[in-house]
């Protein structure tokens, strides 16, 4: 069950596991930029924080993708909020992160009553999200300090989870009230987008009782409650507004911002994504900021592809990989006999591997000595 829970969260967080980590590797011969640089895509023409307002200059929705365990990421958005905050600009934060049945809370927050260190207990973040607050403080005591109203904008998970397993007839009278004001259906080049990854993932998906359709009604019901949720907020407080989300609901021509255009066709929307190749290799136009790729295993590791391949860089106390004892700054050489160089290779052999039921084995290299690790799929401690 541990492979066809993560395959249905990264389907159901709209990039995919294989997009969204494609393009990690570094070619020979290229020079890393700064962390945090942001650059136009296509063109690449780096951006100094001037030039970065310029770009935004009457911008009505401003979507800012996120690695959720990236730190890289979280520190990009931060920056941002602070550089258009401190030029004087007023405008609103939009959070994926926060359903929308936790509004009142943030209510409280942004009122003053309620205090940043009560903040994370009253939204019940470790269980609603459970991602790092850590992460997010940092938003918050800015949202705080430069008094920026903060809003909810995702589906309650019971209502995504509902559609995805009984369509939205299944749906009670109560989750009903949840739903935005307009669904705008999934578009055709998402489907054909998500093709090869449902057929490389059939047997698991079939054998769970998985449905394409009801999987593109719950992500056209979740991207359009978000930006209905984004509009309808832009609209009653007549700032723009910056949203925070996933990468995924935000590279794609399929994601919030697909919405948001069809909601308010004449505003003026611009995407700020990690890039994680040194190079736009795709379509997407927008502005991208350089972040190195991460992603945090369910082992309990947060890896990073590097110039020297894919090094650790946080163990979780307690979890699976610290009793292997994995550390910090190891490097992972391959996984199930198979050399691996980006993140996605890791990924694709440990599916391998619990498609045949075996255990997946790790080779790292640790300041040039060689240690082996090797896990039981599905055993999760976390």
């Amino acid at each position: 069950m541990g492979l066809i829970r993560t395959i249905l969260v990264c389907l159901l967080a709209c990039a995919g596991c294989v997009p969204q980590q494609a393009g990690d590797a570094t070619r020979p011969g290229e020079k890393t930029p700064p962390r945090g640089s942001f650059f136009t895509c296509p063109g690449e023409k780096q951006l100094k924080p001037g030039d970065l307002l310029a770009e935004i200059e009457k911008t009505r929705f401003l979507l800012i993708g996120e690695g959720h365990s990236n730190k890289c990421d979280h520190e990009v958005q931060a920056g941002t909020v602070k550089l258009l905050a401190e030029s004087g600009k007023r405008f609103s934060i939009g959070l994926e992160m926060v359903t929308t049945e936790m509004q009142p809370v943030l209510d409280r927050f942004n009122s003053g009553e309620l205090a940043l260190k009560d903040l994370a207990s009253e939204l019940q973040w470790e269980e609603n999200w459970g991602y790092d607050f850590g992460y997010y403080s940092r938003i918050f005591r800015m949202a705080r300090g430069y008094d920026l109203p903060v809003y909810a904008l995702n589906l309650p998970k019971d209502v995504v989870r509902t559609i995805s397993r009984k369509g939205l007839t299944g749906l009670s009278d109560a989750q009903k009230r949840h739903l935005p004001g307009r669904i705008i259906p999934a578009p055709e080049e998402q489907k054909k987008a998500l093709a090869p990854f449902f057929s490389g993932h059939s047997k698991m998906l079939d054998k769970q009782g998985f449905s394409r359709e009801r999987f593109f009604l719950s992500q056209a019901v979740w991207e359009s409650k978000m930006a209905w949720e984004a509009a309808r907020r832009q609209e009653e407080t007549r700032m723009p507004m910056l949203i925070l989300a996933g990468s995924g609901h935000i590279e794609t021509g399929w994601g919030i911002g697909y919405r948001l255009a069809r909601m308010c066709p004449e505003a003026k929307i611009i995407r700020l994504l990690p890039k994680r190749e040194l190079s736009c290799q795709d379509s997407v136009r927008g502005i991208r900021f350089y972040c190195p790729s991460q992603q945090r295993s369910h082992l309990g590791m947060v890896l990073e592809k590097t110039a020297g391949g894919i090094r650790v860089e946080k163990v979780v106390p307690g979890s699976k990989a610290a009793e292997k004892g994995i550390k910090k700054g190891d490097l992972i050489l391959s996984a199930a006999g198979e050399d691996v160089s980006r993140l996605m290779d890791l990924h694709a052999a440990a599916v391998r591997a619990g498609e045949k039921g075996r255990e997946l084995c790790l080779e790292i290299d640790r300041h040039g000595a060689e240690q082996k690790a090797c896990f039981k799929l599905g055993d999760r401690k976390e």
